[in-house]
């Protein structure tokens, strides 16, 4: 007969036992596809910081402050907020903007970036700095945007934000007022645009981060190319990933084998007329064959449904969904073409050790995201 003393015990040390076990797994290391070891399984994610003078520029104190605190908290990847590879096409005005192609700029402040996010305790492993490289496309703003009033922001086709929306007159207005019909680039433009992610990375490489993520998600430029409700163009630029690809392939010719390359993508966009799951998981199919990328964040929405941009049990059950069948994904091409899975990453509403050990036991994804609780 085990008394209620006894049974009290062996609950409470089931309990620690547990606690372990999730302990132990959010703890591991990883090994990415290019050599480099993350030395845990969390990663805090971008986040804007609006830490820049309206104009945007270049880190400063506020930044440096930030990001070193982050850095004592045993992160296993570190990601900066967008930083936006278009001085004309800006995000919210206070951006960390890349300085422009072909002008001589100083690297000091990016490098002490770098150096604050890998600040950590004696004898800890830094976490590993990724900046975060963004183009907002036709979402930049028109008054905040970088650029003149009168001037356009850069998209695959002319296709105004809010068109997708079947809202009030009130909500149309809104965004007619926010944001401009863009300018559909012409191919001079795609290539510079190539040109200037290309810039951010070797900056970034030159600067001491170990790697970078490309926004390809919330409506920014590369889901623009990727979406149908926003790429309705006649050329080879209306293969929704060649962008991408081009960009990927680009950055892989510069920097050395033991930098990571990643990349946030949209489960979906949620809008009528947009990319559905199903096309979505294709594209994770495709970019895994790649053999390019060591990291796919898991994310969605965009500026014409920002629901699920925010937080909330809906969207992390939507974003677990698309991550699980994600994982199998990548495991299945991988193991094809006997390469290396890149790691895919969730975030989203997860906050408890529990929840966050039993996704990764599960291996429903490799890496949680965590951003505002951070």
């Amino acid at each position: 007969m085990v008394d209620g003393t006894t049974s009290r015990s062996q609950s409470h040390a089931e309990g620690n036992n547990q606690r372990d076990t999730n302990s132990a797994i959010i703890s591991s290391k990883i090994n990415l596809p290019c050599g480099i070891v993350v030395p845990n399984r969390l990663v805090k994610v971008a986040m804007y910081e609006h830490l820049s003078p309206l104009g945007g520029g270049v880190p400063n104190t506020c930044h440096l402050s930030l990001y070193s605190t982050w850095a004592r908290g045993k992160w296993g990847i570190i990601i900066t907020g967008n930083v936006q590879v278009s001085p004309s096409h800006l995000g919210l005005g206070a951006d960390l903007v890349i300085p422009p192609l072909g002008k001589p700029y100083d690297i000091e402040p990016w490098s002490r970036l770098a150096a604050a996010m890998h600040a950590c305790p004696s004898g800890e492993q830094p976490s590993l700095a990724l900046m975060q490289l963004c183009h907002v496309g036709r979402q930049s703003p028109r008054f905040v945007g970088g650029r003149q009033l009168w001037d356009s922001p850069l998209a695959p086709s002319s296709k105004r934000v809010g068109e997708n929306v079947p809202e009030s007159i009130l909500s149309r207005l809104l965004y007619w007022i926010l944001f401009q019909a863009p300018k559909e680039m012409e191919e001079r433009d795609i290539e510079h645009a190539i040109d200037q992610y290309r810039h951010g990375a070797a900056l970034a490489m030159n600067a001491g981060f170990d790697g970078v993520q490309l926004h390809g998600s919330h409506g920014y430029l590369i889901t623009q190319f990727m979406s149908p409700k926003t790429n309705t163009r006649s050329d080879q630029y209306s293969k929704p990933l060649l962008f991408l690809y081009r960009i990927a392939s680009q950055i892989r010719k510069q920097v050395p084998k033991k930098f990571v390359l990643s990349v946030k993508l949209n489960a979906a966009d949620y809008v009528e007329g947009g990319m559905t799951e199903e096309e979505s998981l294709r594209h994770v199919e495709e970019i895994t064959r790649w053999d390019l990328f060591d990291i796919i964040e898991i994310s969605g929405g965009d500026y014409e449904n920002p629901e699920f941009i925010s937080s909330g049990s809906k969207r992390q059950a939507f974003f677990l969904h698309f991550a699980q069948k994600a994982s199998l994904m990548v495991e299945k091409v991988a193991s094809e073409l006997d390469i290396s899975p890149p790691a895919i990453l969730l975030t989203g509403s997860l906050r408890g050790q529990a929840s966050i050990a039993s996704v990764l036991h599960k291996n429903e994804a490799s890496l949680i995201g965590i951003a505002r609780p951070a």
